[in-house]
């Protein structure tokens, strides 16, 4: 929603993942990127610079034990050869044919040489021009790793001279030639006369092995046992950059301006990019942003707190963790500020003076009309042949009589107190199964048992009954069938218990001659082939491919029910006054549960909202809708998608309001008109 790049300006962004914030924790993004191709200390330098921050400064050591390292790039001896009478082919140095796992979209891949990442067992194409470290075949079967960068035909010759030929190999040897192995990579260490410092601000943190050598200036860090060591700057190494979603913009804007700077902003490349003024929690990391401010040209830059309704907030929704802001801030002093000379982390001003200011990138949030996609709607339970009495790890049998390795979840106590097991599944795979009341009725997995075959083997076949049952009554099913419930273990549940297609109650369903919804109006359908039946006056939508179709309503199956976390207050109040009283509610049984203000985007969102407005007293209803420093916005701190509001509204006309007696659009009203009002309930890990 913003600018390529901002002129020059002092603003801090940041590049988020969410587009609403209401109970955000930390919008403050730093990484570290691991480069793998090597590079000497200063060209590594430059590129950290120019595509992310600069390279990597550690901060303490949960930043380096949170690094991964291990991956490294290999030539090996798969290149292509041109022949007249067979044309392009890829052939191994030592001249045999092995298997190849090549990289996904191989077709279309550029070069003629081939590489491989110790990590993924994938062989991938490139321009034998490229200078990587490379792998020798050596005799008695043996390869050697050269930690020297050179391009292909350099490392073949290199491999020829000293060992045998650049490694040849089958898939099934990978892993004893490309194991995790000791790499130096460069960070921003380097040796300033008697002194190491940080290429990007200060930090205390070094972890040195040994005594270090005086002759190298610039600092590494080892790929295994993460200690730092010094290294000649001209080596060729991986490196690490550390990458943020902050950036500073220098310019002097009033608070307002720079809120209406930021939310101005468009990216002709990444057209869901939006910018907001920077918000801060405690636990960020107050030296590395503390770097950012020092780059300011004056001595304080804006941040995204304000006072408002009586309430320090910050303008993007974030949580508010800081305790030690004024109640009663002084007249005017009613934004945040983040300063040079200060360690604490915020401090009040004038919302009329001129500073430089931080800002953030957030990506927008998208709605879709297929909401259900967005729902996991593929977890079920099954009942598989495992009952017992009740405490003892021996007192649970599988049906055919057989003890197994078990994998409980949540708790084996627990499960062992229950008499009968059920696997699950979800997408995520938990590889779990759950002690669970006999008597409940889930779907089940029965197990065919075929005759042994010539070997003596016996084999077996899984079927997923979608029939919802007691144990007792799907293992008489099973036999009645001429098998019995599935005997599966903790080993081999992952392959036995899949991704299942089966029915899911939904809130449509037969009303006269047409089809209504449980809840709001909603013209959505997505009827299967043939659908709707006769076969019943109730709706089910697939697991899978989320059709739907009709069935007799007294069948059990799962359900997907609707909830939500909006309600009316039915009480005449100021807009100034809605918001206080929202963000004044409390919850005795979550007391990380905040109230605030609804936002609301345009479309189903909106449609779904029209039930709540027409239970109102009044005509209309307050929603978090505010014109601010010259913009509309939601106080949450949520996405802007109505494009219909005026862009100079009347004078007073500042607030936005739901109205019963239409279906789009937000009204703009006087904010000292009273109206009920509409808040909603979030948690911090909202």
């Amino acid at each position: 929603m913003k600018s390529d790049l901002c002129d020059p300006l002092l603003l801090l962004l940041i590049l988020g993942s969410s587009g609403v914030v209401d109970g955000l924790g930390s919008v403050v993004d730093i990484s570290y990127r691991h480069i793998t191709y090597p590079l000497t200390w200063e060209t590594a330098q430059s590129y950290c610079r120019s595509e992310f921050t600069d390279l990597a400064t550690f901060y303490s050591p949960s930043d380096v034990n949170n690094v991964y390292l291990k991956r490294y790039l290999s030539w090996i001896g798969l290149h292509k050869e041109t022949t007249p009478s067979s044309g392009s082919d890829w052939v191994w140095s030592d001249g045999q044919n092995y298997s190849i796992n090549w990289q996904d979209n191989v077709s279309i891949a550029e070069g003629n040489c081939a590489y491989v990442t110790n990590r993924d067992k994938k062989i991938y194409v490139t321009d034998c021009g490229n200078r990587l470290f490379f792998t020798c075949r050596a005799p008695a079967v043996n390869y050697v790793f050269i930690l020297e960068p050179k391009t292909w035909p350099e490392a073949s010759a290199y491999c020829k001279s000293n060992y045998f030929y650049l490694a040849s190999f089958s898939s099934n040897s990978f892993d004893n030639i490309f194991f995790d192995r000791e790499i130096p990579t460069w960070i921003g260490l380097y040796r300033d006369g008697a002194s190491w410092k940080w290429s990007w601000g200060d930090s205390e943190y070094t972890n040195w092995l040994g005594q270090m050598s005086v002759s190298s200036n610039c600092g590494s860090i080892s790929s295994l046992k993460k200690t730092t060591a010094p290294q000649d700057c001209d080596t060729p190494l991986p490196s690490l950059c550390i990458a943020d979603n902050l950036v500073l913009v220098k310019e002097k804007r009033s608070w307002e301006e720079a809120l209406e700077h930021c939310r101005g902003l468009r990216s002709s490349s990444h057209s869901q990019l939006r910018y907001d003024l920077l918000s801060l929690q405690p636990a960020d990391n107050q030296h590395f942003i503390k770097t950012k401010v020092m780059q300011a040209d004056t001595e304080e830059v804006w941040t995204g707190l304000r006072f408002l309704a009586g309430d320090w907030l910050w303008v993007n929704g974030a949580d508010m963790l800081y305790t030690d802001l004024p109640l009663c801030p002084a007249p005017g002093q009613h934004c945040g500020v983040l300063s040079k000379s200060s360690s604490s982390s915020t401090e009040t001003r004038d919302c009329s003076e001129g500073k430089n200011f931080l800002y953030y990138t957030d990506l927008a949030t998208v709605y879709s009309e297929a909401d259900v996609q967005n729902q996991n709607l593929g977890r079920y339970y099954a009942w598989i042949g495992l009952n017992g009495s009740g405490t003892m790890w021996s007192d649970l049998v599988l049906s055919d009589g057989n003890g197994y390795y078990l994998n409980f979840l949540p708790n084996p106590n627990l499960a062992y107190s229950k008499e009968c097991v059920a696997a699950s599944y979800h997408v995520w795979r938990d590889d779990r199964i759950y002690g669970l009341n006999c008597g409940s009725d889930f779907f089940f997995i029965c197990q065919d048992n075929r005759p042994y075959n010539g070997n003596g083997y016996q084999t077996r076949e899984y079927i997923f009954v979608p029939e919802a049952k007691s144990w007792a009554e799907a293992q008489r099913y099973c036999n009645e069938n001429n098998g019995e419930l599935a005997n599966i273990n903790g080993f081999n549940l992952y392959n036995n218990v899949h991704s299942e297609d089966f029915p899911i109650w939904i809130g449509l369903h037969r009303d006269g001659g047409s089809w209504k919804w449980t809840e709001s109006p909603s013209d959505y359908k997505s009827w299967k082939i043939n659908e709707p039946s006769s076969n019943g006056d109730c709706v089910f939508m697939s697991s899978k491919t989320f059709n739907m179709a009709a069935q007799n309503c007294d069948k059990q199956f799962p359900f997907l029910c609707v909830s939500d976390n909006v309600f009316l207050v039915k009480e005449n109040r100021s807009w100034e006054e809605a918001l206080e009283h929202c963000r004044g509610l409390g919850s005795s049984s979550y007391s990380d549960l905040s109230y605030d203000l609804l936002s609301l985007q345009p479309g189903e969102e909106h449609a779904y909202l029209q039930g709540k407005v027409l239970e109102a007293d009044t005509e209309e209803v307050w929603t978090g809708l505010r014109f601010l420093a010259g913009d509309w916005l939601w106080v949450n701190g949520a996405d802007m998608l109505y494009t219909d509001l005026p862009s100079c509204p009347a004078p007073g006309q500042h607030c936005g309001a739901l109205s019963t007696n239409e279906t789009v659009g937000v009204k703009t009203r006087d904010c000292l008109e009273r109206k009920n009002f509409l808040c909603y309930g979030y948690t911090s890990e909202h």
